[in-house]
């Protein structure tokens, strides 16, 4: 009897064992279904409805298994012609394609409305800013201000870009519609507006602004800014104002260069101030700042403004000699040979052309023409014609003005032939 009960028993914890095995297997079969599944059947239907092409090939695959099977099955019953079958399948395939089509462009008009509409709303806001910014300098400063954008860093842009364009009204309003609301307008604002009247020539408004920085105690104008100004004085023949804020631009914590002295120079050279373009020529290597070729040119037009060819000549010979020695160009000899010319030595003209031959430095029509000008001026209409013959020996063809200074002598002269 015992053998009996515990074979029974034994057989009774192998049944529950192998009962509780299938449940938890149908239960862990059933756990994994419903978490794997929905995942499976989302990537099959990305896959079957997708337009990769892959996506075509497991799409044509499964419809030509499931149309065969379908037949297969109707065979059985009722015989179809092969031709048939695989027109059905192309006709399936067709239709499952432009339907997936016409549901992919079918999703995408909402979206495609707004980016849109905000596409036309930024074309609008565009053409408006571009529009705004390049019409008329004349407008009204106002109506100007008042369509500006709020947004500060815009106003910035828009600053930059107007003063670049040159249209100085619209550069102001903006700038001052900056101030208008509450913040400071940056340094590089400053500096467009001193720059941009500078170049306009408005010495008197690029001052405003430049002074205008200066109690804004934003800090210091850079040295480009400074330049400009000093070399619209110079334009303008002001060389007082040029060499005020040459002097004034450490002061201003702006460092000079040898552009800022080159600026003052060409003032110099303009009004023919032999002294003072030599006393600044001085100033700069006192300062550490070596003359370039600009530099010594603008002193050798000085001496030709003034007609003193020694001069001329002794800055041309000097400036390829000793520390920071320049080697002159066309412009520099030029210089010397319209000095030489004007003083009436128009020997010394030609040598002059000759050594610049000599070093290889190729005349130009400015080189004969000032010779050409002197002599019609004295009426030496030969001589004249001389030289503007060697030009065109020499391989320089003439310009008008060349011939017009002959002409002129001649109708003065009244010798029509």
């Amino acid at each position: 009897p015992e053998c009996v009960f515990f074979q029974r028993t034994s057989s009774n914890h192998s049944g529950i064992t192998s009962t509780l095995s299938s449940i938890l297997s149908h239960k862990f079969f059933i756990l994994i279904t419903r978490t794997m599944a929905p995942t499976l059947i989302e990537k099959c239907v990305a896959i079957f409805s997708g337009s990769s092409h892959m996506s075509s090939v497991v799409r044509t695959g499964a419809l030509a298994i499931l149309t065969s099977a379908a037949f297969s099955f109707v065979d059985c019953r009722l015989p179809v012609p092969a031709a048939f079958e695989e027109l059905t399948i192309i006709a399936l395939l067709l239709l499952v394609e432009l339907g997936l089509q016409s549901q992919r462009k079918g999703s995408q008009p909402i979206s495609f409305k707004k980016e849109s509409g905000a596409a036309k709303s930024l074309a609008k806001k565009c053409a408006a800013d571009i529009v705004s910014a390049s019409s008329n300098r004349n407008r009204d400063a106002h109506v100007a201000s008042s369509t500006l954008p709020t947004d500060q860093l815009g106003l910035a842009a828009k600053l930059q870009a107007a003063a670049k364009a040159g249209d100085l009204v619209f550069a102001e309003a903006t700038m001052q519609k900056m101030m208008e609301a509450g913040s400071r307008p940056g340094i590089v604002s400053y500096g467009m507006l001193i720059s941009a009247h500078a170049k306009a020539g408005n010495i008197s408004e690029s001052e405003r602004w430049l002074e205008a920085l200066q109690k804004s105690g934003l800090g210091s104008p850079n040295a480009i800014c400074m330049n400009m100004l000093i070399s619209a004085c110079a334009k303008h023949g002001d060389i007082e104002k040029a060499e005020k804020w040459l002097q004034k631009m450490p002061k201003l914590g702006v460092e000079k260069d040898v552009m800022s002295y080159n600026a003052v120079l060409d003032a110099c050279a303009r009004i023919g101030d032999i002294d003072r373009a030599e006393g600044w020529l001085r100033s700069m290597r006192e300062h550490g700042i070596s003359p370039n070729v600009v530099s010594f040119s603008s002193v050798l037009h000085a001496c030709a403004k003034a007609s003193d060819a020694a001069r001329a000549e002794h800055w041309l010979e000097s400036m390829s000699l000793g520390e920071g020695a320049t080697e002159p160009n066309s412009i520099c000899y030029n210089a010397v040979i319209h000095a030489c010319s004007k003083a009436g030595d128009i020997v010394r003209s030609a040598y002059w052309i000759d050594i610049m031959s000599g070093k290889g430095i190729q005349p130009t029509v400015n080189s004969y023409s000032t010779i050409i000008d002197k002599l019609a001026k004295e009426g030496d209409v030969e001589g004249a014609e001389e030289w503007l013959e060697r030009m065109a020996s020499a391989g320089i063809e003439a310009d008008v003005v060349s011939y017009n200074m002959i002409l002129c002598n001649h109708g003065r002269s009244g010798d029509a032939d």
